[in-house]
């Protein structure tokens, strides 16, 4: 067993490497940013999905598809994929995070000269959801962070979380959900993580999406190709891009998970 910021990981082998040589030195460095000081437990929500695993961790690492599927992000300016940002991937490919920046100046005018929704008809009626502070001091309002196979740390503005993949079968898959805090939150900063935890989880403004489109792949899989599917976008390789719109931390989930079954 090896502990980093408070999580605690564990491993069947006897000859597992140490965690940070795992996870590699930039991983560490983006779970170290989010879990930057003692945490606490918010609360914890478990959703079933109907598809395979894999599915799920794809998901996570796919970055085009946030804008795309969730028009909460791009409505309420939390995440687009033009924003400033980064993906960051350890040398075997299974570990990873990717980060967008938000410089609400540049947004404000990207979304008048574009004429985006968002300055046209559509307003929260409660805009507190959504309302955030940058208590990083590093203007990085999304960071999602996978660890292979089955851990995400997620930042989504001031809403924290770590989720854990748990596979049940061929077609089915337990995502469970813990929610943090930090120990010297105050009232208010407590109160706007459990607002803004609205926004991801089975029933989330943002996430609700993943909750089913993973199994409208998985039967779409059954008629293509003899049950699989390919679809090439960007090249073979899984290594860190100084931009978001890519797909090499999937690439890097599939070398990884090859490299382990021998493939």
């Amino acid at each position: 067993m090896s502990e980093i910021c408070g999580l605690v990981f564990g491993s069947f082998r006897d000859d597992a490497p140490d965690l940070e040589s795992y996870l590699g030195p930039q991983v560490v460095g983006g779970i170290r940013r989010v879990l930057n000081r003692p945490a606490r437990i918010l609360g914890r929500s478990t959703q079933v999905l109907p598809n395979n695993w894999k599915l799920y961790s794809e998901n996570t690492k796919d970055t085009y598809h946030a804008s795309i599927l969730h028009s909460f992000l791009t409505t309420f300016r939390i995440n687009r994929l033009s924003m400033p940002g980064g993906i960051y991937i350890d040398d075997t490919g299974g570990n990873h995070f990717s980060q967008a920046k938000l410089d609400y100046a540049a947004e404000d005018a990207d979304y008048k000269r574009e004429g985006l929704r968002s300055d046209t008809d559509l307003r929260l009626e409660d805009p507190s959801v959504i309302e955030s502070v940058d208590e990083y001091g590093d203007s990085v309002s999304v960071q999602i962070l996978t660890i292979f196979p089955s851990m995400i740390l997620q930042q989504i503005r001031n809403t924290i979380a770590v989720r854990v993949i748990r596979p049940r079968g061929v077609e089915k898959t337990e995502l469970d959900w813990i929610h943090l805090g930090f120990a010297d939150d105050d009232e208010a900063m407590t109160e706007r993580r459990l607002r803004q935890g609205n926004m991801v989880g089975a029933a989330g403004y943002i996430s609700m999406e993943d909750g089913c489109v993973g199994g409208f792949v998985q039967r779409a899989l059954r008629f293509n190709d003899a049950d699989s599917g390919v679809v090439m976008m960007g090249g073979y390789d899984a290594a860190s891009q100084p931009f978001r719109s890519s797909e090499a931390a999937i690439r890097g989930f599939w070398k990884k998970y090859r490299a382990l079954i021998g493939d």
